[in-house]
């Protein structure tokens, strides 16, 4: 709004305002410059006036921000409001927000309209003095009738551009405000960046290793990694497991850098990702997470999207059917009204927690990155849906190198290497039956899980 007053006022009131002042220097330059003398009295203010206005622009730039959560926050959480019969508390929430941004808003009417009756007041203090002024000069004969006429006309004429620029000040000033909160946003550096002269990372085994790696959250007293050292051998697969907040996905999320080690280096194959690109780091890296993201798109557009290309019209139809496939997911998208170019809605609503699961496998499989990285993929599934999904998870783990987030011990007992963590610790590393020997963290958890199991009739014969 600011911009659009600017480009259509600010040039034509500022040109209006320099014809209407070289008419009153032409017609008397000594009544011009008592005229122009008041003016500069009323930067002040107006200045005084447009601060306030960028302050306020600023608050409620950072209450709409509030706002908009707030709204978010309350659609994608419409059923367990409605369930646990929330409505009210939401509404009161919401009407507290949207009444501090009203008063925000009248706040800043307020001042704004403080800016017109200003220039008025100057303007009358400018005709009282020019009055003043030729009347003297009327009654020695040093000026005409005529001559104060004009005058009087192009000073009349001058204020309305006058007044549309102080107000253009003070709309100005919240635009900048708006303004400002936008670059803020924009201008925010990535945390996460390649280095200065890092390199190409080159992956031939898939060998990953943890030395010494702590990670700190801001804020945190203490660490959610201290000093996790692992490798896994390429081709070999790792669970992580332990209790909540023990870690795992803090370490997991090491890997592809969506944060660095606060100490110490992950490296692939001998090389530390710190040191090379993310571009190529993140190449290499493929992900399944529990809840398939999924864009409003067609199946195939969704399964292309982790390409290089990242465009299905870019990738052979072939391949993605492949993909497919290999995931288990042909059968059921070529029963779609359109195939593979069935729009599959926001988040891929129309389609089943197993179907999307699979699509976020068929991902991966057409990624083909050696390092593949699995966040609970299968816990939210039904017993049918996770027998499907993780016979393709087990097809996608051939020849990769797997690292596995699982609560359910039951998914992982066939793993290369199960690493428990406590505290953030390495606390136990081991296949499935040498951790249940040791009687520790993970046989404690194993129990706990398999309980019902162990205790029913004739379960340890």
């Amino acid at each position: 709004g600011a911009l659009e007053r600017i480009v259509n006022n600010a040039i034509r009131d500022v040109l209006m305002i320099v014809a209407v002042v070289a008419s009153m220097i032409y017609i008397d330059w000594q009544l011009s410059l008592i005229a122009l003398a008041v003016f500069p009295i009323a930067i002040w203010p107006i200045a005084s006036i447009g601060r306030s206005l960028r302050k306020l622009g600023r608050q409620t730039q950072a209450s709409i921000g509030g706002v908009s959560a707030r709204l978010l926050e309350g659609l994608a959480s419409i059923k367990i409001a409605k369930t646990y019969q929330l409505e009210d508390r939401l509404n009161e929430r919401s009407r507290e927000d949207l009444e501090n941004l009203r008063d925000l808003q009248i706040r800043a009417g307020d001042r704004q309209a403080l800016i017109d009756p200003m220039m008025e007041v100057l303007g009358g203090i400018v005709i009282i003095g020019v009055l003043f002024f030729v009347g003297w000069r009327l009654e020695s004969g040093q000026n005409t009738l005529g001559d104060f006429a004009g005058f009087i006309t192009a000073l009349l004429l001058a204020g309305q551009p006058l007044r549309a620029l102080g107000n253009l000040a003070g709309y100005v000033q919240r635009g900048l405000a708006a303004t400002q909160r936008i670059f803020q946003v924009l201008d925010e550096p990535a945390k996460v960046v390649s280095r200065p002269g890092a390199g190409e990372l080159a992956v031939s085994r898939g060998d990953v290793t943890f030395d010494a790696a702590t990670f700190s959250y801001e804020g945190d007293t203490r660490p959610a990694l201290d000093h996790v050292s692992l490798t896994v051998p390429g081709g070999n697969r790792l669970a992580l497991v332990g209790r909540s907040g023990a870690g795992k996905s803090t370490l997991f999320n090491l890997i592809p850098r969506l944060f660095d080690p606060t100490t110490g280096r992950v490296l692939i194959d001998g090389q530390d990702i710190a040191q090379v690109t993310l571009e190529s780091l993140r190449a290499n890296i493929a992900l399944v997470t529990q809840d398939s993201i999924l864009f409003n798109d067609t199946v195939g557009a969704n399964i292309a999207i982790g390409t290089r290309e990242g465009r299905a019209d870019q990738v052979p139809q072939e391949a993605i059917e492949r993909a497919a496939r290999a995931a288990a997911a042909h059968g059921f998208i070529e029963a779609l009204p359109k195939d593979y170019d069935t729009e599959i809605g926001v988040g891929g609503d129309r389609l089943s927690g197993g179907q999307r699961q699979r699509l976020s496998i068929a991902r991966a499989f057409l990624r083909d990155a050696p390092i593949l990285l699995l966040d609970e993929a299968t816990s939210a599934l039904d017993a049918e849906a996770e027998a499907q999904v993780r016979v393709a998870l087990e097809r996608l783990s051939r020849g990769r190198t797997t690292i596995v987030i699982a609560h359910r011990l039951s998914t992982i007992m066939d793993a290369d290497q199960i690493a428990v963590l406590d505290r953030g610790q390495l606390v136990e590393i081991g296949r499935h039956d040498e951790l249940l020997e040791r009687d520790g963290v993970y046989a404690s958890l194993f129990r706990l899980q398999f309980q019902d199991v162990l205790e029913a009739p004739g379960a340890a014969e």
